[in-house]
């Protein structure tokens, strides 16, 4: 589980779109503060499997990510897999716009699969590295 990732990934595609935290809060039901909390993991705060899954619908509504690898990716930042979203809510509103750009299930034991993940993730810790250097939060 790697929560730094998670919130990069986050708080990245947030400024791209110009969109606040504050909107994320609001659609989770938590105060801007809590959700600051649980995205930086301080003081034991942790976000739920549920809300995990709301800010990636958020996401996905808002049109912030447009692909289905986008939101496997955050899901899987924290050690969620694919199935956390059933068949039936990838097929509805919000999920059921995002793009299949590619048959990932079928390219992950692809060694070119396994290689774009790891450039992804060195650049994303790469990110986190500089971020946390700079004494920045999300």
């Amino acid at each position: 589980m790697n929560p730094e990732i998670f919130r990069t990934i986050v708080g990245a595609y947030l400024r791209a779109v110009n969109v606040a935290q504050t909107a994320l809060a609001h659609e989770l039901g938590l105060h801007p503060m809590v959700l600051s909390h649980k995205l930086n993991d301080k003081d034991g705060a942790r976000l739920t499997r549920l809300e995990v899954k709301k800010i990636v619908q958020f996401l996905a509504q808002t049109e912030v990510i447009n692909t289905r690898s986008e939101a496997i990716e955050l899901l899987t930042a924290l050690d969620l897999k694919v199935t956390s979203f059933t068949p039936h809510e990838w097929q509805i509103v919000p999920l059921h716009h995002l793009e299949i750009k590619t048959r990932w299930w079928q390219l992950k034991s692809s060694s070119l699969w396994l290689k774009s993940i790891q450039l992804r993730r060195l650049s994303l810790a790469v990110t986190v590295q500089q971020n946390i250097l700079n004494g920045g939060n999300v």
